[in-house]
């Protein structure tokens, strides 16, 4: 019979800089143990306490490092009182005119005539970051909606019936609490099956999810050298690069940072239907006929692959194709960049509890190698 597996929501990116919150819980959870075998008076515990000094000693090395590294790399002073408490952070970033608005309000899935909705229409330079919230249950993390009950400081038990919590890795919502809380009929998303689980068992609520739009890389008031530090880029979940052309000098630049630091990035391509209908306009113009359904939909894969492979050849990176309108957001590429943006950013925030035991294994990652 297959066991449970308890998984907490990390508070901050797994890529951020500074020490893991992992790591000084388990620090904590170290010290404590030494203080156990402090009087050790028998072999196997005066083993387990050399063992436990050995360990936080390498925790001392790890905790100058990480300190340091967030001393270069501070959380900038926009995204302060949305950093540290489970909220998703991701960044959108391009030249003027790539159609940052229209994405963003394509994945929120807002209506450009909505009061929440990112201005679109008009060439605009950006010049601060600006936040935009997911405010309907539509679309991209709309099971991602409820604030993360946090394990690394646990309070009263907020989870609540139609809350949406994670078992297994798995979305599953709440329909029943027991009287004592303790024990909870759940029902899978994916599936609808229904179960009832130990409230132990689940991490808890899931968090609120930003996006924020960033200026542009490589401008006289952005300038490449210090965007990442300036921009707090390392303290984002994941980056999405938009183009509508290629990408600049300085934002391939960007793109090697983002590898240097591990931070999930992806590489869109946006207005791929104005391409598409540019070509089609094209060959009938060459023709001097219409093009029939079978050969438009023949020219349209034809752009998109040359698109991509060029891409490929030019950044060695796979990149997204997609239009932000409505329509054609079942076609291309759009649904997989939602797809591939929301599994990136669970790996950066799951971490499976059992990799932590008392004599300090972890499969996750090894901060002391």
């Amino acid at each position: 019979m297959a066991v449970d597996q308890l998984y907490q929501w990390l508070p901050i990116p797994k890529t951020a800089p500074g020490p893991s919150p992992v790591w000084v819980e388990e620090e904590r959870r170290q010290r404590c143990l030494l203080v156990k075998y402090s009087d050790a008076d028998n072999d196997l515990a005066m083993e387990k306490k050399r063992k436990i000094e050995v360990k936080l000693r390498e925790f001392d090395d790890y905790f100058k490092r990480t300190y340091a590294d967030l001393d270069r790399y501070p959380v900038p002073d926009y995204l302060v009182d949305d950093y540290g408490k489970g909220n998703i952070n991701m960044a959108v970033t391009g030249a003027s005119g790539v159609g940052k608005s229209s994405f963003i309000n394509a994945i929120r899935r807002v209506k450009a005539s909505d009061s929440s909705a990112a201005k679109t229409g008009v060439v605009e330079t950006t010049m601060a970051p600006a936040r935009f919230d997911f405010p309907t249950e539509q679309g991209f993390f709309s099971r991602m909606s409820e604030k993360v009950k946090s394990i690394l400081n646990p309070s009263d038990d907020p989870i609540q019936p139609g809350d949406v919590l994670l078992l297994n890795g798995r979305q599953v919502r709440v329909q029943q609490k027991s009287t004592t809380g303790r024990r909870l009929t759940v029902e899978e998303i994916e599936s609808g099956q229904t179960r009832e689980v130990e409230s132990s068992q689940v991490t808890g609520k899931l968090s609120d999810c930003m996006i924020w739009d960033l200026p542009g890389t490589g401008t006289p008031a952005f300038p490449q050298a210090t965007y990442i530090r300036s921009m707090g880029i390392r303290h984002f979940d994941l980056v999405v690069l938009l183009t509508a052309t290629r990408f600049t000098e300085a934002e391939m630049m960007l793109m090697q940072e983002l590898k240097r630091w591990r931070v999930p990035f992806f590489l869109v391509r946006t207005k791929i239907d104005s391409d598409v209908q540019a070509e089609i306009e094209l060959r009938e113009e060459c023709q001097q006929e219409e093009c029939e359904a079978d050969e438009c939909l023949e020219i349209e894969d034809d752009t998109v692959a040359v698109i991509k492979n060029y891409f490929a050849s030019l950044y060695d990176e796979n990149v997204y194709c997609i239009s932000s309108k409505p329509s054609y957001r079942n076609k291309y590429d759009f649904l997989t960049l939602e797809a591939d943006m929301e599994e990136k950013i669970k790996k950066q925030r799951l971490f499976l509890r059992s990799e932590l035991s008392e004599s300090y294994s972890s499969s996750w990652w090894n901060p002391f190698r």
